[in-house]
């Protein structure tokens, strides 16, 4: 959808995508599903489901489960009262990028991320996890998306859920119809959740959307928010593909996001706070590509990119085969890559930390 967006998108900011923009973004395309398919011909087989199952050991992985919730809700709290409240309180004088603790709101939100998709993980590999626990661990979710009003952290921790699933979980047309149908109405949430957060009176702005929707005219709320969010990154990306260099090696946009917070505006201060080119500043997004050509040049970007690639099909390998410690690591790197058409998470701290801690995690759970 985002490489066919010139053509869908119907918006005065649509300013198309060129030539070679285009043929650069589907030749990354097509490097991926050619490593896929490679690595599926030197490793055709599973190792079996039950095989992987027998790994993991119930009492260690629940016991490992409890105490991450613990630490998470401390860490909650702490937050909470470093930042005087919670974002859905604060009635629009302060936002919610203003909430948490620096780098501490960095390594809860990797917690959080690790606790759903292992709660998922547990679940599909059979073992029964207590449900106050299922319930404190999807609460976490719900207090990204509510109380911290932040609807990023809330995808992000959703997504890495795509881990375990791509191991364990078996896709059929009826489960693919379900989760489309989800897709859909989490869609239509979050493009209204748009409006509500920003709104002077949310419950006002709820009822005047419950209005829209029941009479029909509810393209505003519900459509033109998604696809500005599907069609502006990749046209940003475009524009930055279109001025970039071949080969260049200035790599500030890529480290950026490795260093913490308490440190970084010292160290960057002169780094721009967007990705390039932008179409419009009010759509600041781009996708996982820009940081990357940005930093190395169009040569030195494809490559870059095409190494995380490697590495991502060489996990899902492993993962495949039976390593805890590549199915835990397998989460954030699938999570990279469903949210590539928006923004790069791939030299993040939540992923490297994430994956740092993967072996650690695998081996409380075995």
């Amino acid at each position: 959808m985002p490489l066919t967006s010139a053509v869908w998108f119907i918006s005065g900011f649509n300013v198309g995508i060129s030539n070679l923009a285009l043929n650069y973004l589907t030749g990354l395309l097509l490097s991926l599903f050619v490593m896929s398919a490679l690595f599926t011909f030197i490793y055709p087989k599973n190792l079996p489901r039950a095989s992987i199952i027998r790994k993991f050991n119930p009492a260690k992985s629940i016991k490992l489960q409890r105490q991450m919730v613990i630490i998470w809700y401390i860490l909650f709290v702490l937050e909470v009262l470093y930042s005087g409240g919670v974002p859905v309180f604060w009635d629009g004088h302060r936002g919610y990028g203003e909430f948490g603790i620096p780098t501490i709101h960095g390594f809860s939100n990797m917690l959080r991320s690790i606790l759903f998709s292992n709660l998922v993980l547990l679940y599909l590999v059979g073992i029964r996890v207590p449900r106050w626990i299922t319930i404190m661990t999807v609460a976490t979710l719900l207090i990204a998306l509510i109380l911290e009003q932040s609807r990023g952290a809330f995808v992000m921790t959703l997504v890495f859920s795509i881990g375990p699933a791509a191991i364990f979980m078996k896709l059929s047309l009826k489960k693919l119809i379900k989760y489309g149908v989800y897709f859909v109405l989490l869609a239509a949430i979050f493009s209204s959740f748009q409006f509500i957060r920003y709104a002077d009176s949310p419950l006002e702005e709820i009822a005047l959307i419950f209005e829209l929707v029941l009479s029909g005219g509810s393209y505003k709320y519900l459509i033109e928010p998604i696809a500005n969010y599907i069609a502006t990154p990749i046209l940003n990306a475009g524009l930055n593909l279109d001025t970039v260099s071949n080969f260049r090696f200035f790599p500030e946009e890529t480290l950026k996001p490795l260093v913490p917070s308490v440190i970084r505006d010292a160290l960057f201060h002169s780094v721009e706070k967007d990705y390039g080119v932008l179409l419009n500043e009010a759509f600041n997004t781009t996708t996982y590509v820009t940081p990357f050509v940005r930093d190395y040049g169009l040569v030195g970007g494809f490559m870059t990119i095409n190494a995380f690639f490697f590495y991502c099909n060489y996990v899902f390998a492993k993962a495949r085969y039976g390593s805890v410690e590549h199915i835990i690591k397998l989460s954030p790197l699938l999570m990279c890559l469903a949210l590539s058409f928006f923004t790069s998470y791939i030299t993040s701290l939540i992923t490297l930390m994430y994956i740092l801690l993967s072996r650690t995690v695998a081996r409380r759970m075995t």
